[in-house]
């Protein structure tokens, strides 16, 4: 297949399927979405690769469907990985400026943060991201503090760490494959930029990820992120509470909430019916509300654990973004 070389992969692994999406990058700095493909995520569980092969070829049809729609390929591929096992942690760096004029340099900041990144860990860790979260000079807290007049420089940063053996498997996989990895990341320092208003990046919403068997929640406030958890309970949760109430199976549940379901619950025509296959009446009609009051009943008890469970936010009056 013919590769092109102005286009990029994204591949989010995630605990329940594996997303590839071809890329194009425009001279505007914009992407252009060229192609898309699902498959099964196999391999993993609670984020540790326990089969290797399994991965490899989840990744790899992911992969091949995305370039089969796009009609081309691509060598260079950015990297999402499995929420699960990732570790975060407040740090501080600080130092004493130099500077002839008697102001912060830019050379000051990189140090400052760099600085906030020197920390003792486990050697199973990986530092995947250190994100500047407040800077000080002289103890007063500044935005920006390259041209400040001061010495003393501080800065706190929120730091993401990831188990070294799962991002060593996936970087195998990738290589073997011949790929050109451009980054490993956690997937909610771009879905920030991506999804959120401006003005929802700036003062302040909690951002939550219910992915296949876990969740991200994350703070973003000042255009960073601020606070992040993991939690093991993600989507199977709502397609158990599905299955059970309606006395179906576990896939005709996934089924039904892929297919049907919604939080828009005043969106929906009261009279409005859908099939389904039950373990003993076998098909028959239900009321679609009933079925998206099931969903937002569970989204509800997630959300409230989500947010009971955040470090050191206290006021939960901050818009919500699924």
């Amino acid at each position: 297949m013919q590769v092109n070389d102005n286009t990029y992969i994204s591949l989010d692994i995630g605990s329940s399927k594996i997303c590839a999406i071809i890329c194009e990058l425009q001279r505007d700095k914009t992407i252009n979405i060229k192609g898309a493909g699902i498959s099964s995520s196999s391999g993993l569980f609670n984020g540790d690769i326990v089969h290797l092969d399994k991965l490899k070829t989840s990744i790899k049809n992911a992969i091949s469907r995305a370039e089969h729609e796009a009609g081309y390929s691509s060598k260079h591929i950015l990297v999402n990985i499995p929420a699960l096992g990732l570790e975060f942690l407040h740090h501080t760096g600080m130092l004493v400026s130099k500077s002839e004029t008697g102001q912060i340099t830019k050379e000051d900041q990189t140090e400052c943060i760099k600085r906030s990144k020197t920390i003792s860990f486990t050697s199973d860790k990986r530092l995947l991201h250190a994100i500047p979260l407040l800077y000080k000079v002289e103890d007063v807290p500044v935005q920006s503090p390259v041209g400040v007049f001061g010495r003393r420089l501080e800065v706190q940063s929120h730091l993401i760490f990831s188990k070294l053996s799962l991002l060593n498997g996936i970087h195998k996989v990738l290589k073997d494959y011949d790929y050109s990895i451009k980054g490993m990341m956690f997937c909610s320092h771009a879905l920030a930029h991506a999804l959120l208003y401006e003005q929802e990046r700036s003062q302040g919403c909690f951002l939550i990820d219910i992915g296949g068997s876990s969740s991200k929640v994350s703070f973003i406030k000042h255009n960073r992120i601020q606070r992040s958890i993991v939690t093991p309970m993600g989507g199977n949760l709502i397609t158990k509470d599905i299955a059970t109430c309606l006395n179906i199976s576990f896939s005709e549940a996934e089924r039904l909430k892929i297919l049907y379901g919604s939080l828009s619950l005043r969106n929906i025509d009261p009279q409005e019916t859908i099939d389904i296959l039950t373990a003993v009446e076998g098909r028959k009609k239900i009321k679609l509300l009933l079925l998206c009051h099931i969903i937002e009943s569970r989204i509800r008890e997630l959300v409230t654990y989500f947010l009971k469970h955040m470090p050191l936010i206290s006021d939960s009056s901050y818009p919500i973004v699924l």
